[in-house]
C-alpha cells in the first residue's frame, strides 16, 4: 500500500457502502493506495454516467467526490465540520495568526488572516474565541454533464483555534461578524476560496493515478435579476488565470483514455 501521509499529491478517498469499495482509483494496477487488501478477481469497472442515472448510486458518486475534496484539504491545513458541513482555516503551530495571500477582485495582491485571536480594543486583552474563515464546499451537478463546486462562505469559531467554541452567545457573535459582509466583502471570500483551492492556477487537479477531478478556476456565468441592497453594488471583473506551461502540461499530460475522464471519471468497484 502507499503512505498516502508521506505524499501529500495522493489522495486515498473511498467510500463503503453494503460490504464494497468504490473509489476514482484503479484497483488493477499496485501503484494505488488500497493495494494488496483485496482480491483483484471481484473488481468491477462503472462508468460515471451510469451511476448518475441511478438516484442511489448519484448520491454514493457525489459523496465520493466530497470525500476526494475533504482528504486533499485536511492536507492543506483545513479541517471538515461535520456538524455544520463546513470547512475552516486551522491556526499554524504555535501561532494565533494564520494569514493567505491572494489576488483580490481589484487585481491587485491582499493578506487575509483566515485565523485569528481578536482582541478586545479597550484592555487589549485577546477574546475568549477565535475566528476562522470558513465555508460550505461541495461538488453539484447542475446540468447532463455539467459539474461545479459550490462555495459558501461562512465563519467559524474556536475556543483555542481547536476546539468547538460553544458558549450560549455564538449565534449573536457570528451574526455581528457578518452583518458588515455586504456584496463586495462576500465576492472577496470567493475569491480567496478559489485561489487557494487552485493554487492561484487556472485550475487544479485532484489526482488518483491517470484520472483526476479536474476544478477549473473560473466563476458559473449568468444573467439575474434582483432587487439587490441600496448601495451595495460595485463592478468588477472576476479575476482568471492565463494557460502556462505548468497547466498546460498537466492537461496534456492526461493521454487519450485519460482525456475522456477528463469529463467523466470511472470507479472501481470491489465487493469483499
Amino acid at each position: 500500500m502507499l503512505d498516502t501521509t508521506v505524499d501529500k499529491n495522493i489522495l486515498d478517498a473511498f467510500v463503503l457502502k453494503n460490504k464494497k469499495l468504490y473509489t476514482f482509483h484503479n484497483l488493477n494496477v499496485p501503484d494505488n493506495p488500497f493495494y494488496g487488501t483485496y482480491d483483484a478477481t471481484t473488481i468491477k469497472n462503472l462508468k460515471s454516467s451510469d451511476m448518475w442515472a441511478s438516484p442511489d448510486d448519484h448520491r454514493l458518486y457525489i459523496s465520493l467526490l466530497n470525500r476526494a475534496l475533504r482528504n486533499f484539504l485536511s492536507k492543506r491545513g483545513l479541517k471538515f465540520d461535520t456538524r455544520h458541513n463546513r470547512y475552516y482555516f486551522l491556526p499554524e503551530p504555535n501561532e494565533i495568526k494564520r494569514t493567505f495571500k491572494y489576488i483580490s477582485l481589484a487585481g491587485k495582491q491582499t493578506t487575509k488572516a483566515v485565523v485569528n485571536n481578536p482582541v478586545t480594543r479597550v484592555t487589549g486583552e485577546p477574546k475568549p474565541y477565535w475566528v476562522h474563515v470558513a465555508a460550505n464546499l461541495s461538488f453539484q451537478q447542475i446540468g447532463c454533464r455539467q459539474w461545479v463546486l459550490t462555495i459558501r462562505p461562512e465563519k467559524h469559531l474556536t475556543t483555542d483555534g481547536f476546539e468547538p467554541y460553544s458558549h450560549a452567545s455564538i449565534g449573536k457573535k457570528i451574526t455581528r461578524l457578518k452583518s458588515t459582509m455586504y456584496n463586495w466583502q462576500y465576492l472577496q471570500e470567493l475569491q480567496l476560496w478559489r485561489e487557494f483551492i487552485t493554487d492561484a492556477n487556472k485550475r487544479k487537479l485532484l489526482k488518483f493515478g491517470k484520472q483526476a477531478i479536474v476544478i477549473e478556476n473560473n466563476l458559473l456565468k449568468a444573467n439575474i435579476v434582483w432587487q439587490g441592497v441600496p448601495e451595495d453594488r460595485k463592478n468588477f471583473i472576476a479575476q482568471e488565470h492565463d494557460e502556462d506551461l505548468f497547466t498546460s502540461y498537466d492537461i496534456d499530460a492526461l493521454d487519450e483514455e485519460e482525456e475522456e475522464l477528463y469529463d467523466e471519471l470511472s470507479l472501481d468497484e470491489y465487493e469483499g
